[in-house]
Parts: C-alpha cells; structure tokens; sequence
C-alpha cells in the first residue's frame, strides 16, 4: 500500500510531463467554443450548420461569457462534468494514458496522434534531434505520407490523426448522426468533431513539432530542468498553485486582437499536408520559447553551451520576455496569442469543409 501511495503522484507527475497535453484541458475547451462562437457570428456560414453549431455547446453564451471563463475558472485536468462538446473535446488527452491500444485505423496508442517531431522526419538519421539553430529541420518535400515508414514511428501522427477525423465528421454529417446519444455512442459528428478540434489545435502548439518537447537542451542539467512543456501550455491559464490574473487579462486582449486580424498562411486544400505545414511553421517558434526559459530560470550560458544551474521558472519574465530570434521583435505572449488564434480560425475553417463536404455543398 505504501508503495502504491507512493507511485500514485509520480504517475500523475510523469502524465503532466508527458508531450501529449498541448493546451491542458481549459485552453482546448476555450478554443473550440470559440471556433463555435466564430462560426456562429460568421454571416456565411449555413443556417443548418449554425442550428447543430448550438447544440454542441450548452450554456455556450457570448465571448464575453468565454472571457469570463478564461479568467476565473480552475478546470485542470478532465473531471467527467463537463457538458457537450467541451468533455469531448478533452478526451483524447484522457485516453492518452493507454499507450498500448491502437486507435483504429491506426497501428499507434492514442498519443502518437497528438504531435509530429520535426527533426525525427529528418531523412537523415544524424540530423533527428533539435538544435536552435533549426538546422535540423527536415524537407517536407522528403517527407513520406506512408505511415509505415519507419519515421513515423518517432515522430508522432498528427497528420494522419488531423485527416482521419475529418473523413469521420464528414461521414457522420453526411448520415446524419449530429448528436451524441450518450458518452458510450463514438460514431457521431460530435465526437468527431471534438477530435477534429483537438488534434487540430495541438498542431499550433510549437512543443508539439520537437523531439526536445521540454527544452532541456536550454539547459545545463536536463535531468534537473525546469518544466517549460508545461509553462508553455498550462500555468499562466490554469495552474493548480499559482494564479495570474494580470497576465491573463493582457493575454486576452492579445488573443482577441489575434482572433481579429490573423489569416491563416497555409493555402493548401490537402488537410495531410497543412498539419505537416503547420506543424513547422509552429516549430519556427521554438527558439524564443528557449530563450524566454533560459531567461526567466536564471540559467547561464547560450542556447548551445549553457552553463551553472537553473532555478524555477518565473512565469511573468517568461511571457513577458521578448526578442527577435522569430524575425518579428515580440514577446512569448505574443507569439502564443497568435498559434492558438491559429488553432481557433483552423478548427472554423475545418469544421466548415466538413459541413459542406457532408451536406454535398
């Protein structure tokens, strides 16, 4: 029984440390019922799409009822009380535990299919691991859409996962199966749909395109670096100690600012390749994320040689730190604010070609 006692929060600690939770569970509730949202105030989008849009959501309100829920609810991770698509939408980081079951159609556990490790599509095997210089960023062109090849293998499935759960909404929609009977019913457009926004929203997550996914090699010691996975993703928003309402209310000014100004760079029709597209684009933003970490843990040295020992993360200095190194001079918060508006007009765009695709549109 002690022993039990003892390995419970060292299960729960590995979990959290895991690569497969790309915005913890609140911040891919908010983005999907903000796709909803833009959907729904979007003058183009069909009139029976809007009236399933409306079922998905209870309770769904306004963007200011999602502003309020962003800065004052604590949601870590999935309970099993959320309503509508919002427990749907979280459920594949729940099942990521099982990292035996393949998830059909696939040959992989459930949480190869929540990232893609740039450098392990590398064709060349010496070239598989981060460095800051990117340089061991692979060729898209090399890279093979077989997902027998071997690279896959390391490299995590998102762009099968992303293209699979589309085919599946489309062919609920196109059946008529919109609503979810009950948690027990997995072949329906709801569930589908929350896959779809979830896999598609891990892709904007930039430490989901890297093997390095924590940023050790920012650090001197790597078996005693901080976790930057986790500040990256979670622990301005949601975090179980620490709360920090200053920072939210900045970022959400961003994210709105973002949500109404970005365009999405990815022009391509072939959903495989956009994920791998988006994936890289994402992996661009990795240097700054190291910096801010070396930055605001103390640590010494350069993102190639550091040095001495890092402390904790302070996570004010961390958003709030700023450079170049993106080829636009801004801060961490900044960048963030744009890859998850990025996950929002996505999940809005994917959703809507799925509507169509299915309705013969």
């Amino acid at each position: 029984m002690a022993i039990k006692k003892l390995l419970a929060p060292l299960l729960i600690v590995a979990l959290f440390c895991s690569p497969v939770f790309a915005w913890g569970s609140k911040e891919h509730m908010l983005l999907t019922r903000l796709a909803i949202l833009r959907l729904l105030n979007d003058a183009t989008t069909p009139a029976d799409m809007k009236t399933w849009l409306k079922t998905l959501q209870p309770e769904l309100g306004t963007v200011a009822t999602q502003q309020a829920f962003f800065m004052k609810s604590r949601v870590g991770a999935a309970s099993g009380s959320e309503k509508g698509i919002s427990w749907w939408v979280v459920q594949p980081d729940a099942r990521s535990g099982d990292k035996k079951t393949p998830v059909p159609p696939f040959e992989f556990a459930e949480q190869k299919l929540h990232f893609t490790d740039m450098e392990n599509l590398n064709a060349d095997v010496d070239k598989r691991a981060y460095k800051h210089d990117m340089s061991d960023a692979p060729d898209l062109n090399q890279v093979p859409r077989d997902i027998k090849d071997e690279r896959w293998k390391e490299a995590g499935i998102l762009p099968f996962a992303v293209e699979n759960s589309y085919k599946e909404l489309v062919k609920s929609i196109k059946a008529g199966r919109l609503s979810a009977d009950d948690r027990k019913d997995e072949d329906n457009a709801v569930r589908w749909a929350a896959f779809l926004a979830h896999y598609t929203e891990d892709n904007t997550q930039p430490l989901h395109a890297t093997e390095d996914y924590q940023c050790k090699r920012y650090f001197a010691d790597r078996r005693g670096a901080p976790n930057v996975h986790s500040e990256m993703e979670y622990k301005m928003n949601d975090d179980e100690k620490n709360d920090y309402p200053k920072l939210r209310a900045d970022y959400w000014k961003l994210l709105i600012k973002q949500l109404d100004t970005f365009k999405d760079p990815i022009t391509t029709k072939d959903l495989w390749l956009a994920t791998l597209q988006v994936s890289l684009e994402s992996y661009k933003q990795i240097p700054l994320i190291g910096l801010a970490a070396m930055q605001a843990s103390g640590q010494q040295g350069t993102p190639e040689k550091p040095t001495g020992r890092a402390g904790p993360i302070d996570t004010d200095k961390f958003f709030r730190y700023s450079s170049e190194v993106t080829g636009t001079h801004e801060t961490v918060m900044q960048m963030k604010a744009r890859q998850q508006a990025w996950a929002v007009v996505r999940v809005a765009e994917v959703w809507r070609r799925a509507w169509d695709e299915g309705k013969g549109k």
